[in-house]
């Protein structure tokens, strides 16, 4: 055969249909090789050649688009990055924060002033309660209240 040879159109798609069916495993049997070499009108020779291009061509294109797209990924990040340090760069250097009351948390609550003009409660102590059977049978102690 020689180099460079061009198989006709429809002998190539029934190639690359095998090819593509059997893309996990691209690796005809003998029987594969013989039946597609018949029905292709080409010799096994041929059939081994075709397929051993293919899959150099299909790796390589592989690996190609696998650079492109980590090319890709690197540039995007590298736009991230780019974008995050300029960001923050616009923002002022981190100081500690503290605590400044709100004018409405130092002003006394609505009301205050009219609780401030009361006059204080008196406060009434509730007289001592004796446990049950413990003197006084629960009731109130009277005297505690005086």
């Amino acid at each position: 055969s020689t180099r460079g040879t061009s198989f006709p159109k429809n002998t190539t798609n029934i190639l690359e249909n095998w090819f593509h069916a059997n893309i996990n495993y691209p690796y005809p049997t003998d029987d594969d090789k013989a039946g597609l070499a018949a029905g292709c009108g080409m010799t096994v020779t041929q059939v081994n050649n075709w397929f051993s291009n293919k899959r150099i061509r299909y790796k390589r294109k592989l690996q190609l688009h696998d650079a492109e797209v980590a090319a890709d990924e690197k540039e995007k990040q590298e736009e991230r990055t780019h974008a995050i340090a300029k960001a923050s760069s616009s923002l002022s250097p981190l100081r500690p924060l503290r605590f400044v009351p709100s004018p409405s948390a130092m002003s006394p609550p609505p009301g205050a002033a009219y609780l401030q003009q009361q006059q204080p409660v008196e406060q009434h102590h509730v007289g001592h309660i004796s446990p049950p059977g413990g003197g006084g049978g629960g009731r109130l102690d009277h005297a505690a209240l005086a």
